[in-house]
């Protein structure tokens, strides 16, 4: 879905800038499942950013193409972006990124109502009780456990049916079995919604159950 061409990034540091990527060309549309792996500082999160329209390329192109569709990223307006990641995109953060003064069905409800979708209480309930949080609905993230804060993060993401999930580090702050509860989650709803998935990662659980791994060095 993804094809991106000699793509650059870079962030000033100082007077000088520090390229993070650069003359970086990859296809994403021939696997399901993709762990971009590399140290801290290799550009994982910022390429998860560039997929997604947070960021923007300093060089190169970044097309996403998904049937007739095509949106090149590297030249969308703002508002293209916003509707792209709206209707096309599911990300889920390390550290949840959960809006703490909504509930858990408040939290899934919000990209339902930003891509306009009808039964929106029915369908966000659904979501968390696929994801064992049932009877969680009305619990504020902080009253949420590490896991069951990203098992609702990944209810979000999947809440409108993405195209795309991007993922970055999802379980890096988990201890080993419930990261290993996310990942199997991750796998089960991305089959589910046949969506593809995208997560940057140095965990070898994760690499290892995926079908590509694209590594990144500083």
């Amino acid at each position: 879905m993804f094809v991106l061409d000699n793509v650059a990034k870079y962030y000033h540091d100082g007077d000088s800038k520090r390229w993070v990527l650069r003359g970086f060309s990859h296809d994403f549309t021939q696997h399901q499942y993709t762990c971009v792996a590399g140290p801290s500082g290799s550009g994982k999160s910022t390429l998860l950013n560039l997929l997604c329209g947070l960021a923007a390329v300093d060089g190169g192109t970044i097309d996403f193409v998904h049937g007739d569709e095509r949106v090149s990223l590297d030249s969308a307006s703002p508002k293209e972006l916003r509707e792209f990641r709206r209707h096309r995109i599911g990300f889920i953060y390390q550290f949840f990124n959960l809006i703490p003064t909504l509930t858990a069905l408040e939290n899934v409800l919000l990209p339902l109502e930003l891509t306009h979708q009808r039964s929106l209480d029915e369908l966000a309930q659904e979501r968390l009780q696929q994801l064992g949080l049932g009877d969680r609905i009305n619990a504020f993230p902080d009253e949420l456990s590490g896991g069951e804060q990203q098992r609702l993060a990944v209810a979000r993401a999947f809440a409108h049916n993405p195209d795309v999930i991007l993922a970055d580090e999802p379980t890096g702050n988990l201890d080993r079995d419930t990261a290993s509860e996310v990942i199997d989650l991750l796998w089960r709803e991305t089959a589910r919604s046949d969506a593809i998935l995208i997560v940057a990662s140095h965990d070898p659980h994760v690499s290892e159950r995926c079908q590509e791994v694209l590594s990144l060095a500083v």
